[in-house]
């Protein structure tokens, strides 16, 4: 009992909410979430309504000493959810509820970074989202193998990722925050074991015959050994990013071979299908949407007949337009504007303080251009806890630049949680 009591102790706020970096991701978009659908979506809305009510009891034991005062970032994030919710009821969206508390939940988990945690977090944060790509790189290699043996698993290569574009995706980002630790490490001992991760998720990458997975983890590693400004990593990048691009060229020319792939390739044709239908939905309803999480349910309406489509691909895989599709050109203005002012303001900071000193404004900045890039080829991952996470990192550390505008959100008020 003495044990499970010290253990109690030790789960404070700011911990509870750290867990999400992974619960968030593992009962969203996963195997996991897949099989076990009951559980995962029960696990789901106890740990989000857990977390709400945890911060609204530091209210009550802060006396409700909490001002609410909001950066641009925030309201965007808010105005995002309101039109997610006018766009279902506008268009009598079906499941209203569910397709809410999906993207309500890891939203407001966003908001929650925001107000609980500082500058001094970020690593902390971090490193949850890290120790999650490691463990599932570690698991890639063996099922692979197994996969690649025709040995039957029950996970694919991509580990506990229920797709492998975003598990790569995933890793892209992991990637790029041990490629700046790296370069910026003095210390050999340090250098090495980041060396070793990055190597290690290279391969995981490679492995997963992704193209668009192959295109974001390319400009992301190329960004980050251009942007650092060192002389001697961009004239060894010369020589790398070439070499990356012969072995994913080669890779994705063994994929084409393997699953017989032409430009009529199922899977391809099938995008088109979709990418038209959204098109459609567009030109039917630009001001309002047909309704948030609706693509699916009202597909047949907008499908062009011409184009074949396919039973398994049933999502417009592009996020902007699926956007504006769904929730019309207003939601799609405050996503892009969203994503404007993370990218811009952390960019600008970037260059102002210098490779050293703005290593986390370049992280953000690689982050959400992975993700931005990514969804030029994938459908929405709006419900996933890795994008607001990354949102929300960036308006933690642009709150805490000294000249940065003076909206910004004051400290929390749950010290007492922490």
């Amino acid at each position: 009992m003495s044990y499970l009591f010290f253990i109690t102790q030790q789960i404070t706020y700011k911990r509870f909410l750290l867990l999400w970096a992974v619960l968030g991701l593992v009962f969203t978009d996963t195997t996991i979430a897949k099989n076990y659908p009951v559980v995962s979506g029960l696990i789901f809305h106890v740990f989000g309504i857990s977390a709400f009510l945890g911060f609204f009891l530091s209210l009550l034991l802060n006396k409700f000493n909490f001002r609410f005062r909001l950066s641009i970032f925030e309201i965007l994030m808010i105005l995002y959810l309101l039109i997610v919710i006018v766009s279902m009821i506008a268009n009598n969206a079906t499941n209203i509820f569910h397709h809410f508390i999906r993207i309500a939940i890891p939203l407001g988990f966003g908001l929650l970074y925001i107000y609980v945690f500082s500058n001094k977090d970020f690593k902390s944060i971090i490193y949850a989202i890290t120790i999650f790509g490691l463990v599932n790189v570690l698991m890639s290699y063996p099922l692979f193998f197994s996969n690649y043996l025709d040995i039957d698993t029950s996970l694919p290569s991509s580990g506990f990722f229920n797709d492998r574009n975003g598990f790569v995706r995933y890793l892209s980002i992991v990637n790029v925050y041990f490629l700046i630790e790296f370069l910026q490490s003095k210390r050999t001992f340090r250098k090495i074991i980041f060396g070793f991760f990055i190597f290690l998720i290279f391969g995981g990458v490679l492995i997963q015959f992704s193209r668009s997975g192959y295109i974001v983890y390319f400009i992301s590693t190329a960004a980050v050994l251009f942007m650092s400004g060192l002389k001697t990593v961009r004239k060894v990048a010369i020589i790398i990013l070439p070499i990356l691009l012969i072995l994913f060229a080669s890779f994705t020319i063994a994929r084409i071979r393997s699953d017989k792939m032409n430009v009529f390739n199922a899977s391809d044709i099938g995008r088109i299908y979709m990418l038209k239908a959204g098109i459609n939905m567009i030109k039917a309803h630009p001001i309002k949407g047909i309704g948030y999480e609706m693509t699916e349910s009202r597909l047949k309406e907008f499908a062009d007949k011409k184009i074949p489509g396919i039973f398994f691909v049933t999502a417009i895989h592009n996020w902007f337009i699926a956007n504006w599709a769904e929730m019309g050109i207003f939601g799609l203005i405050v996503f892009c504007l969203l994503n404007y002012f993370l990218l811009h303001d952390t960019l600008k900071y970037f260059y102002k303080l210098g490779f050293i000193k703005g290593k986390h404004f370049l992280f953000i900045f690689i982050s959400l251009l992975i993700l931005m890039i990514d969804g030029l080829f994938l459908p929405n991952y709006d419900y996933e806890n890795i994008y607001w996470i990354i949102v929300a990192l960036g308006a933690i550390i642009l709150r805490d630049v000294p000249e940065y505008p003076a909206n910004i959100t004051p400290p929390t008020a749950c010290e007492r949680l922490r």
